[in-house]
């Protein structure tokens, strides 16, 4: 008996060993294969749509330039701002010409921008012209606009546009606490330089989440804009686990993202042309790691399942083999004590059970011959 349970240990443990490391071999490939292509799946189309969102923004900021630049195709306004900066006696007849020469030229854009909240101009301490879709309160009397950080760039900038972070623009009475980006830039005399006057532009940053609302990429994703100080202009996360990978920290008034774990989290990033500003995709690597992973449970349960029947049978054909062996060794021990009575009970069917009756003949033949030597 012995020997036959280790037969049948034998058997089973070069069948473990010839489909266990093959059928694993086979689930992790699979698994890794799997994770490769979804990864590259995903960061492909995510690349190719930012870079292609990336160029919508750009147009969608150069419409705000525009704004800026209008001035300059009107003779009139330009006067106005000159007489402005000259601080000469302004009367009210001047001031409503300037209000209406100003508001037709951005009218085509202040009343399509959903996102256009307001536009000020502004020389030395005067405020020239104020408007806003958003509110109806005014730039308070007697501000000191050249203290105004955005006020001194645009100055110091001579011309060219300036692009100011989220911030609050709490000289309009009564205040709001909605957060704006602006474009700012002075308005300066084409020959001389001198600059006449600085315009401001403001627009709310959830304007832009509205390109994105409809946005899916099969897993959980925070897409933000971030400028060249790695201010955060707008967020739009997927889900609250997505925001806290952003890691977000404030920082002087402004909100400034974190160190980015990179084994969490895909991250793509895409220059905004003509602009400061970078288009910014955390994507989650969790979920492709779970799919990885359900993959490699399911291959190993399906291994075991396929393992217990294939053990089964296994053991089950090993016994029709190891019992005859058995049995016959047994039947040959009791021939060799001299007991020629004795015969191999065989199974139909079994595997060796040709042998066995061979050897049932063979005891016949043997007890027959030494019967008839002994009656001799």
């Amino acid at each position: 008996m012995a020997k036959r349970v280790k037969l049948i240990n034998r058997l089973t443990k070069y069948f473990i060993r010839s489909t266990a490391l093959p059928f694993l071999l086979i689930v992790l490939l699979s698994g890794s294969i799997f994770q490769s292509y979804y990864n590259w799946h995903i960061l492909t189309l995510t690349d190719g749509y930012t870079k292609s969102m990336a160029q919508n923004i750009s147009r969608y900021i150069k419409d705000l330039e525009q704004v800026i630049i209008l001035p300059f195709f009107d003779d009139e306004v330009m006067a106005l701002l000159n007489k402005f900066s000259k601080q000469d006696n302004i009367n009210f007849s001047d001031q409503i010409m300037f209000n209406n020469e100003f508001g037709n030229l951005i009218s085509s854009i202040r009343y399509v921008r959903n996102d256009f909240y307001s536009a000020i101009i502004v020389s030395g301490n005067k405020t020239i012209y104020a408007s806003s879709n958003f509110t109806t309160a005014e730039p308070a009397l007697n501000h000191n606009w050249e203290k105004e950080v955005w006020y001194k760039k645009a100055l110091e900038a001579n011309g060219k546009i300036i692009y100011i972070p989220p911030h609050i623009t709490d000289y309009y009475n009564p205040k709001d606490d909605k957060l704006k980006i602006s474009v700012v830039c002075s308005i300066n005399n084409l020959i001389t330089r001198k600059p006449y006057a600085v315009i401001k532009i403001d627009i709310l940053p959830e304007s832009f989440i509205n390109l994105f609302d409809t946005l899916d990429f099969i897993v959980p994703f925070n897409l933000y804009m971030s400028d060249e100080n790695n201010n955060i202009i707008f967020c739009y996360p997927s889900n609250a686990t997505m925001l806290e990978r952003l890691d977000i920290r404030e920082e002087g008034g402004q909100k400034h993202s974190g160190t980015i774990n990179e084994t969490l989290s895909n991250h793509i990033k895409q220059k905004i042309p003509g602009t400061p500003y970078t288009l910014n995709i955390l994507l989650d690597k969790t979920v492709v790691f779970a799919y990885t992973l359900l993959i490699y449970v399911a291959g190993v349960l399906l291994y075991l399942l396929a393992f217990i029947i294939a053990l089964l049978l296994n053991r089950r054909l090993t016994k029709r083999i190891s019992e005859p062996i058995n049995a016959i060794n047994i039947t040959l021990r009791a021939v060799e004590k001299g007991n020629f009575t004795t015969r191999y009970e065989s199974q139909p069917g079994w595997e060796l059970e040709e042998i066995g009756v061979s050897l049932n003949h063979m005891i016949e033949d043997l007890k027959e011959t030494i019967e008839k030597k002994i009656h001799r």
